[in-house]
């Protein structure tokens, strides 16, 4: 008898596999890295204060937080949840993680203490970018504006189901199938809306506090650039997770296709009207998870393991520190 064997598509679409090839990538780069002789970090010339740790823990918390709602999400919708039922907080459920690590983030910057031994003069105003990569600060914005037009443009798109979700497309010519609605939306532009607020608040707080001493600044500065660097990272992963799964759903909802047969005449077939690029959209959501799980991930084993990534101050950094 003839096997069949599963389709790329159909183990794609098999609820957890976006965390196993997520983990799987992140131990192909970390072994890349070793044979390279890139993998170690370099430690701080000072030992990590309490608050130094705490950075690490905070965005690990958020991280694991948002895997954490990922995966609970899946299992409901495919295990729990019978519908017309739906797990309207799955999408938006990573984002609400790592909004708790910004908000200890948030905690932290907020009572660090800074004790001043030295005014250093100040040379230009400190802003909530000035410690934050430009590149990662813009590949957030492109997250979050994706994200916004997904969500609005599949809300409209949605249609609601016996007068209450927002969650089903009507196919032209008969049928409807399961759809990222405004009922799965609303709940991530909420979440990501909390989410960059406290980013942005974090990031802010921790750029106005005086460094301690002159002589403190380059590691200060790299301090902080480090802090900043896990709260963006951990925001993009958490973001670029939802986005991902969004447009995962509404690509398989759209290389479904519906119909009946009428014996002695044949069937008849409706599918949604993008279906021809369906598969495009469901594999490139499926790639943003793999790499948003990546992120994830890295981000919690760093934090567990009391790693503070980009701590060490670059040459020259003396140079260009901004001061305040």
């Amino acid at each position: 008898m003839p096997t069949n064997f599963p389709t790329p598509t159909t183990i794609a679409m098999s609820p957890g596999t976006e965390i196993v090839f997520g983990v799987l990538l992140v131990v192909a780069v970390a072994l890349i890295r070793r044979r390279a002789g890139s993998g170690n970090a370099q430690p701080l010339p000072h030992p990590p204060t309490a608050a130094d740790r705490l950075v690490g823990r905070a965005a690990a918390l958020g991280a694991l937080l948002a895997l954490v709602g990922w995966i609970s999400g899946s299992v409901s919708e495919m295990y729990l949840v019978v519908p017309p039922a739906v797990t309207w907080w799955h999408y938006a459920a990573p984002i609400a993680g790592a909004a708790v690590g910004a908000a200890v983030l948030l905690a932290i910057a907020t009572r660090t203490p800074t004790r001043v031994e030295a005014p250093v003069a100040p040379t230009t105003r400190r802003t909530w970018a000035t410690f934050a990569n430009r590149q990662e600060l813009g590949a957030v914005t492109a997250t979050v504006a994706a994200l916004i037009v997904v969500s609005v443009l599949a809300g409209f798109a949605s249609s609601r189901v016996d007068g209450a979700w927002y969650s089903r497309l009507d196919i032209d010519g008969g049928g409807s199938t399961s759809f990222y609605g405004w009922t799965y939306g609303l709940p991530v532009l909420v979440a990501a809306a909390v989410l960059v607020g406290l980013g942005w608040t974090a990031l802010s707080v921790d750029a106005r506090r005086p460094f301690r001493h002159p002589s403190a600044v380059a590691l200060e500065t790299a301090k902080r650039r480090a802090s900043a660097a896990a709260l963006v990272r951990l925001s993009f992963g958490a973001l670029l997770l939802s986005l991902g799964g969004a447009l995962s759903f509404i690509g398989g909802s759209g290389m479904g296709s519906t119909g009946f047969g009428i014996p002695g005449v044949g069937m008849f077939v409706w599918s949604a009207g993008y279906s021809s690029f369906a598969p495009t959209i469901f594999w490139l959501g499926w790639g943003m998870q793999v790499v948003a799980v990546a992120v994830l991930v890295r981000i919690t084993v760093d934090g567990l393991r009391r790693r503070h990534a980009s701590t060490t101050p670059a040459a020259g950094l003396q140079e260009d520190a901004v001061v305040a």
